[in-house]
């Protein structure tokens, strides 16, 4: 009875981690919709946006998360991609991107 009820207890744990990890990413990708709306004109590489705009916000996340975040918002067309001269990813405001 005992490794049954230890059985259920991680499941449930391993379940609460990914609901963490979807909450995680929903909160970081709301953040950079809520930066394009206070400034619409607003693009930038990964990099700037880790530290302009996402700094400015006192919240920290890894490179790979926010280019994870930033590709999910491109591929549903909330956020524009493009490329600067240099090849550099830049994601703006669709709405502004001729």
């Amino acid at each position: 009875m005992c490794l049954l009820f230890w059985e259920h207890a991680v499941a449930l744990e391993v379940a609460d981690v990914s609901a963490k990890d979807s909450k995680g990413q929903f909160m970081l990708e709301q953040s950079i919709l809520d930066y394009f709306a206070a400034h619409p004109n607003a693009a930038d590489t990964v990099d700037g946006i880790i530290k302009w705009w996402l700094g400015e916000q006192g919240v920290s996340y890894s490179k790979s998360e926010v280019e994870t975040a930033l590709e999910s918002l491109a591929s549903k067309g909330n956020i524009a991609k493009t490329f600067n001269k240099s090849g550099e990813t830049i994601y703006a405001n669709r709405k502004y991107i001729h």
